[in-house]
């Protein structure tokens, strides 16, 4: 799987069924490898970590050899893609977030997970999507937050 992948429900889906295929194939984007699937008796990858040994493997074993999967799977192509593709997921995201049942709804369309906790005279406007305040995440006093939001937990 490339590094570039865009962390999306619909990728996790497409390398789900990568993976349930269970045959030799690769997903190409922009003429990038987004990820290939290895079948047994399929090229062996190598047996070590160095950098230049997996970048051979790549070119020599995959590269135009595996036959395409059917699959599309986005990629960052540049800095500024990380905003875009986050506004084109940021739905089905939060969706598949809310659909797990770790989330409690504290407040209409604010969704808290285990140990979140949400500071007094808060204003929330959820007009355009839910709120998500993931596992220990923190908002104090006075706070305004929109929705189609997602706030990581507190670190450290």
């Amino acid at each position: 799987m490339n590094a570039r992948l865009v962390p999306s429900v619909a990728a996790y889906g497409g390398l789900k069924r990568l993976m349930e295929g269970a045959k030799s194939t690769a997903v190409y984007e922009n003429q990038s490898l987004a990820a290939a699937m290895i079948a047994a008796g399929g090229p062996a990858p190598p047996a070590d970590g160095q950098h230049e040994h997996w970048t051979k493997y790549v070119a020599n074993s995959l590269l135009e050899k595996l036959p395409p999967a059917e699959i599309r799977l986005p990629l960052f192509d540049y800095p500024h893609d990380v905003v875009r593709q986050n506004l084109a997921i940021i739905e089905s995201n939060l969706s598949h977030r809310l659909e797990s049942g770790q989330y409690r709804e504290i407040v209409d369309g604010v969704f808290a997970g285990e140990g979140a906790s949400l500071g007094q005279y808060c204003v929330t406007d959820t007009t355009k999507g839910p709120v998500l305040l993931d596992d220990g995440a923190i908002v104090g006093a006075y706070s305004l937050l929109r929705g189609r939001r997602i706030w990581g937990p507190k670190r450290g």
